[in-house]
């Protein structure tokens, strides 16, 4: 949201056929903007790792030490979906969230996915800092069965460990190169405009059987998972 043509990429890719999607913390997202995005993002997805201010602050989820409420998220994803737009969640947990229950916020929200991240070690990102975000896949298994009954009530819980993410994702960074985070740094392939797709691919660790495992093969065109419609 930061970027001055947002609004213009977005209706690029749509216009090129791509399904659109917006990752965001929410704190440029006001309801002018949401109104705009409407035409042209099939999906947003807002970050939320807790609706406590100072748990929030504590992770970093604030802007000069302000922070969102749940009322006001509440409101901003309301609003998209009150536009068509479907919404999903990202929560990643860890040490400051990890005893937290969702469960009230998320039946108000009723986004069309959940996913919950256990924190990841990624060395160029929090390498030296993450013993105080770490927590073991017990504690992250608890928090997943604390909120499993909403899968009862339509919303899709999507948990991914550290291990699930780790060489799982197919990325392209600013400079136009693949990368990956197998070996929990990125590892960057060569230019994919100077080399070509495959060889710049094949530069880099991704492994497709895991990432249907985790339930990455998920068709956002028509909201369904690819692997569990093959199974049907």
């Amino acid at each position: 949201m930061l970027s001055p043509t947002v609004f213009e990429d977005i209706a690029f890719a749509r216009a090129e056929g791509l399904v659109t999607s917006l990752v965001t913390n929410g704190a440029l997202l006001t309801g002018d903007k949401i109104r705009r995005l409407a035409p042209i993002l099939d999906w947003l997805t807002i970050s939320i790792d807790s609706q406590n201010a100072d748990t929030n602050r504590h992770i970093g989820r604030a802007a000069r030490g302000v922070t969102i409420s749940a009322a006001e998220y509440l409101d901003k994803i309301h609003a998209a979906q009150a536009l068509g737009i479907r919404v999903k969640l990202n929560t990643v947990v860890n040490q400051a969230n990890a005893a937290e229950d969702f469960s009230a916020f998320i039946r108000a929200a009723q986004p069309r996915r959940w996913k919950l991240f256990q924190a990841t070690r990624i060395a160029e990102e929090n390498g030296g800092t993450f013993d105080r975000w770490a927590i073991s896949e017990a504690v992250f298994r608890e928090f997943v069965a604390r909120h499993a009954d909403l899968a009862r009530e339509g919303v899709v819980i999507v948990p991914e460990t550290q291990a699930d993410m780790y060489g799982t994702y197919a990325m392209v960074g600013p400079n136009g190169c693949f990368f990956d985070n197998s070996a929990g740094t990125y590892r960057y392939s060569r230019p994919i405009v100077k080399v070509g797709i495959e060889a710049a691919w094949a530069e880099i660790a991704f492994s497709t059987e895991r990432f249907r495992a985790r339930q990455g093969d998920y068709d956002f065109a028509t909201g369904l998972n690819r692997t569990m419609e093959v199974a049907r």
